[in-house]
């Protein structure tokens, strides 16, 4: 609507002879001046207006903790639970065995991210965002499938689970690069790209070009031909292990 006023005072101008180029500066001029005005009187108010809303939002979550506290409180037992009992079955399996185990660490920086991904549910729903703290759980559940067809599964399966971070770290490198300069980061170097890349082509020649697709470590779980994928029917053992 602004950007419409401007426009029309700007033909009216120009029609009445006007010189273009500068009623279009004093319009600049206008703006940039409105906005320092506004922007200063939103910095002015901005501690009473963020204390207004921590109000509300402490009111808001002390009434959801007299409704669901004894709910929250059980989650958060039973994560510190999960969380302190992985922790103390990684100690002990570290002191018995030699520490050369890909299911072990496979299933152990599954845990973790488990645990850090039950905190953000936890943190979620004590503030009453519940349609985030289930996008969340979803990943949770994900988690768990993974472990699951990683435990009942051959070391070999984890290993490419491990090795399938480089196929990840890959993409995500290309995708940096290329909107990096716009949000003020420095690019990888050419010879960080060409280790990428070769890391990245060296695992796809020695487990296959499905490798290098989403999800390509789980392909030898699937006996059929399609690229292995989370969603796929439940005669899969990816989702029948769920």
């Amino acid at each position: 609507a602004i950007d419409d006023l401007f426009n029309r005072l700007v033909v009216e101008a120009i029609e009445r002879g006007g010189d273009s180029d500068r009623i279009a500066a004093a319009l600049d001029q206008a703006t940039q001046a409105a906005a320092d005005v506004l922007v200063e009187r939103l910095l002015a108010d901005a501690p009473q207006m963020r204390g207004e809303h921590r109000s509300f939002r402490h009111s808001f979550e002390q009434r959801l903790q007299q409704r669901w506290g004894p709910a929250l409180d059980l989650y958060e037992t039973i994560r510190v639970c999960c969380l302190e009992t992985g922790e103390k079955f990684h100690v002990a399996y570290e002191q018995q065995h030699d520490g050369n185990d890909l299911k072990h660490d496979a299933l152990i920086l599954l845990h973790v991210r488990a645990c850090l991904v039950a905190s953000e549910v936890q943190s979620l729903l004590r503030s009453g965002h519940a349609a985030g703290a289930q996008a969340r759980w979803r990943t949770l559940h994900e988690l768990a499938v993974i472990a699951f067809a990683l435990g009942s599964s051959d070391p070999e399966i984890s290993e490419r689970f491990l090795l399938h971070r480089v196929i990840e770290r890959y993409k995500d490198a290309i995708l940096y690069q290329e909107y990096c300069e716009a949000l003020g980061y420095e690019h990888f170097s050419d010879e960080q790209m060409a280790e990428f890349q070769q890391q990245h082509d060296d695992l796809v020649a020695r487990f296959g070009p499905s490798f290098k697709n989403d999800w390509g470590w789980a392909g030898p779980l699937f006996t059929a031909n399609p690229p292995a994928t989370f969603a796929q029917g439940p005669g899969h053992r990816l989702v029948a292990l769920s």
